[in-house]
């Protein structure tokens, strides 16, 4: 009679005794375990819906604007972990993403790893109120602009996903494009005229993907001089003239590049493993110029560009793209340029895609005010007295504002 085979009594002394089959068993045990301890530690410690970015603060819809506070609290609850002498927990955000990566995982703290390598928010469907509501702030700025007897144009830039190559794992379903799309649909409704960045690559035949870094929602610098060239190509046509062709050129600009230099929203939340860091860009004109505004005067990289981000390394922080770039939503820019501007003042809000865009309308335009769309009241506006209007918004903020 046949006798079944003793099970091996599970200890210490059996995990680091080789296996018959493979003499690896030791290490393999090892690092499973410790792989476990770190991941139970982890999401016992660090609750990851907790480590959000300003933008989420700041851009978040109305209805959740509570809920976002009470994570930024447990945000910074969670921050004292250092002081506690608990390491740091960018450490266990990446050691779980490298866990992430070598078991393959496509999506991890609700970030999802495209069949290309970029990363993306797994985006919700947006509700028609939400949508809704958002049109509407954005009507207040048509109708003020209509009140004034100026143009108004309303741009929407891409998110990272293209409609058109979604990149997307199979089984894997995200709704920005077509939250977009259903947006577009209601502001077209409302009469306002709009420019759809999305359209204009694909027409060009552009990579969408090429114009983002794989680890953020922010798009380059070489984007945003895109984004320019297509409103410069709409007030062009509207009012019959042309930018100077130096401020035009793209080979007038220098790129100075930070290798590996740029942890986005989107790498942070997965950690710096499960994804390699970018490469940073600044790009700023060859030729010379001279602006003014309220805080400075002086060139272009002087009035408009702050590099302190770029001193060091550091994939913690959060406002490396919205330090370097943000002056441009400050305030009134003055063009006292030798070169030929456009004589006429343009008014333009927008979020954070929108700062790399407005530093070269500001090159081309004797007066630009920029302004970031969560400080925007219409009646600015009406003081500023314009002669047009541009409101840029990221597509994905089509969610619910709060009301201009």
């Amino acid at each position: 009679m046949s006798q079944t085979p003793r099970r091996p009594r599970f200890s210490i002394k059996w995990l680091l005794k080789p296996s018959a089959a493979c003499g690896a068993r030791p290490v393999l045990a090892v690092l499973f375990l410790v792989f476990l301890f770190l991941l139970a530690f982890l999401l016992a410690a660090i609750p990851m819906n907790a480590y959000i970015s300003a933008d989420a603060k700041h851009f978040a819809p109305a209805s959740m604007q509570k809920a976002v506070a009470e994570m930024d609290t447990q945000y910074r609850e969670v921050k004292g972990l250092d002081e506690a002498g608990l390491g740091s927990k960018h450490t266990y955000i990446d050691l779980n993403g490298l866990l992430a990566n070598w078991m393959g995982q496509r999506e991890i703290n609700n970030i999802i790893k495209l069949n290309n390598g970029y990363l993306v928010p797994n985006y919700p469907q947006s509700t028609e109120k939400s949508l809704q509501s958002t049109a509407d702030s954005y009507e207040r700025v048509y109708q003020c602009a209509n009140d004034l007897g100026i143009p108004f144009l309303f741009v929407l830039t891409p998110c990272k996903m293209s409609e058109y190559d979604d990149q997307l794992p199979a089984g894997v379903h995200n709704y920005s494009n077509e939250n977009m799309d259903r947006f577009l649909k209601i502001i077209a409704e409302k009469g306002m005229p709009y420019l759809d960045l999305r359209e204009e690559i694909h027409r060009d035949g552009l990579n969408q993907y090429d114009y983002f870094y794989r680890t953020d929602h922010h798009w380059k610098p070489e984007a945003g001089f895109y984004a320019y060239g297509k409103i410069m190509q709409y007030f062009s046509a509207m009012w019959g003239v042309e930018p100077d062709a130096v401020v035009s050129d793209y080979s007038n600009y220098a790129v100075d590049t930070y290798p590996q230099w740029h942890l986005g929203s989107e790498g942070k939340r997965a950690g710096r493993y499960y994804a390699v860091a970018d490469d940073f860009q600044v790009l700023y004109p060859k030729f010379e110029t001279s602006l003014a505004s309220q805080e400075a005067s002086g060139n272009f990289q002087e009035v408009l560009l702050d590099r302190s981000p770029l001193q060091s390394i550091d994939y913690a922080n959060w406002e490396t793209y919205d330090t370097v770039y943000g002056k441009s939503l400050e305030g009134n820019f003055v063009n006292n340029s030798a070169y030929p501007v456009i004589d006429k003042k343009l008014f333009v809000v927008a979020d954070s895609q929108g700062k790399v865009v407005n530093p070269f309308l500001i090159l081309s335009f004797k007066e630009v005010v920029g302004i970031g769309k969560i400080h925007l009241d219409v009646q600015q506006i009406v003081q500023e007295k314009p002669d047009a209007v541009i409101a840029i918004l990221f597509g994905p903020h089509v969610e619910e504002l709060p009301p201009f």
